[in-house]
């Protein structure tokens, strides 16, 4: 299975994004939601949302009404566990043989920062990391 491990501030919208999420946060940029369904299509991978917004039910379903391909959501673990340590766990839980990235604007990634597409905050997702991803997952 190929899976994208997606998270949304610093990917999916950036500093100064006009739209605003429920919370009033920033919200997804269109273009960039676009960017991860080309993704989608040309690898047929599966998302998994990484993101601190899987810990706000009203923001999860925002996601999963924009990605119907998302199959879940790692778990939170207390601190000092890192991002990496909670996508290595899904993996775990879920067992098997995957390919993955992971789409993140921060590095914490431990032992997978091998996998990982670093946006910047101010730009978040854009074409050139779109195609590193899409290379990851082929």
């Amino acid at each position: 299975m190929k899976i994208l491990f997606l998270d949304v501030d610093g990917v999916l919208n950036r500093t100064g994004t006009r739209e605003r999420s429920c919370h009033g946060t920033y919200g997804v940029e269109p273009e960039k939601v676009a960017m991860v369904h080309e993704i989608v299509d040309k690898t047929g991978c599966s998302i998994v949302v990484s993101s601190t917004w899987r810990k706000f039910e009203d923001l999860y379903t925002e996601l999963l009404s924009s990605f119907p391909q998302v199959i879940g959501k790692t778990p939170v673990l207390p601190r000092p566990a890192i991002r990496g340590d909670e996508i290595a766990m899904f993996i775990d839980e879920l067992g098997g043989d995957h390919t993955i990235a992971i789409l993140d604007d921060d590095r914490d990634m431990g032992r997978l920062v091998n996998r990982l597409v670093r946006t910047r905050g101010d730009t978040g997702l854009t074409h050139e990391l779109k195609d590193q991803v899409i290379e990851l997952l082929s």
